[in-house]
């Protein structure tokens, strides 16, 4: 299970780097980075960091910000805006248990 985190009067969201849309948004990032031909090291190098950031990610032991998300387009050379959109079309076009197999998904 998730933890909650309060984000209104009256909601309460579940925060885990398990759900199906943390689930899509890191295999969206893992695709675009293995379309542009980088290693999880060439990413580290290119976001200053070590590698293991981008391994912890790409397995979901650890979740990414939105400033992190940022960067992370940036060195694939992806515009944000762009990747945001297309993150979104995917959460809203699939029913959510579809979402853990990419095969299901349109490519980015």
């Amino acid at each position: 299970m998730g933890n909650l985190y309060f984000c209104g009067e009256y909601h309460c969201m579940r925060k885990s780097i398990h759900d199906d849309e943390n689930v899509l948004l890191v295999e969206m990032l893992k695709e675009a980075r293995v379309k542009a031909g980088l290693s999880q090291q060439d990413l580290a190098e290119k976001l200053d960091h070590y590698r293991t950031f981008v391994s912890k990610y790409e397995a979901r032991e650890r979740r990414l910000d939105i400033a992190e998300i940022r960067k992370i387009c940036r060195a694939l050379d992806l515009r944000f805006i762009d990747f945001l959109k297309s993150y979104d079309i995917e959460c809203d076009s699939l029913p959510l248990s579809l979402v853990r197999d990419p095969s299901l998904r349109r490519r980015l």
